[in-house]
């Protein structure tokens, strides 16, 4: 009987495993050594089992459906504006759930509260500037945390432990040891996640498609976007605790992180009602 395997048209459909080597071959790629095309031989293979035939004609008919499959997936890679390649990851699908039995965040940002992204956003910034991988630690620490004993979301799904911002350090110890091709792999992940949410989505919450764009007002340069960005973080927490929306600034940032978004796009919208009555 044949074996049907099918090959990945897009990142949501790449499994764990998939993801993980794909981030090592890249990671370790020496950008004036190999090509594009190269990568995705290895990658192709991979997917189809690195099989080693000694019949002449299998191997041969082998390399052929190794270099088909890899002119399937050029959707994995891009440009940059020196020419060199790098992932074209575009997907706010979580493809690495859990790492060195750390549970990460759900897809989509869905069980992200306010307080762990705010922090997360801070220290995927300082990583951007710094380099420091200190920052990196803490930034996947932040996400990935164990398994609450006992706590599951509606879903029926594991959640993770309480996040706690008096506890980045130890957060950040938990992966001095993990590869940093997968630390890199969590980055890519928030980074983009944190673009598509602050550039407008949209999500779909509740069956509402909905864009938070209008909620982030960025300086024309990165440095000062994530300035304003950071800033106009805290001075959410500040404004909902003051109006007990969600509690106090402890329980603000407990709160999940869409809840509040969604609260703060009603205000806007309502306040911007107001202005056009206004001056009607």
């Amino acid at each position: 009987m044949s074996k049907i395997l099918e090959i990945p048209e897009m990142w949501e459909e790449l499994a764990p495993d998939q993801f993980a080597y794909l981030l090592r071959l890249v990671f370790e790629a020496k950008p004036d050594e190999v090509t594009i095309h190269d990568l995705l031989l290895k990658f192709a293979d991979y997917l189809l089992g690195e099989k080693q035939f000694i019949a002449p004609d299998k191997r041969t008919q082998y390399y052929k459906l190794v270099n088909d499959v890899a002119g399937t997936m050029d959707w994995i890679f891009a440009r940059d504006e020196d020419d060199n390649f790098l992932l074209n990851f575009e997907t706010t699908y979580n493809l690495l759930p859990e790492l060195a039995g750390y549970l990460g965040p759900q897809s989509h940002g869905s069980d992200l509260t306010f307080g762990e992204y705010k922090a997360a956003v801070d220290m995927m910034n300082r990583y951007s500037q710094e380099k420091d991988l200190f920052f990196l630690d803490a930034l996947c620490g932040i996400l990935y945390r164990k398994p609450a004993l006992k706590k599951l979301n509606p879903e029926g799904i594991t959640m993770r432990e309480n996040f706690s911002k008096h506890k980045i350090d130890r957060y950040a110890r938990n992966f001095e040891k993990v590869p940093e091709y997968l630390k890199w792999g969590v980055y890519l992940w928030f980074a983009y996640f944190n673009r598509y949410l602050i550039e407008g989505g949209p999500f779909i919450i509740d069956g509402n498609t909905l864009s938070f764009e209008s909620l982030f007002e960025r300086d024309d340069t990165t440095d000062g976007a994530e300035k304003d960005q950071a800033i106009g973080l805290m001075s959410i927490v500040f404004t909902l605790a003051d109006s007990g929306t969600f509690g106090n600034v402890s329980q603000t940032e407990e709160a999940l992180l869409f809840p509040v978004l969604m609260k703060l796009l009603h205000d806007k919208q309502m306040f911007e009602k107001l202005k056009r009555n206004d001056r009607n």
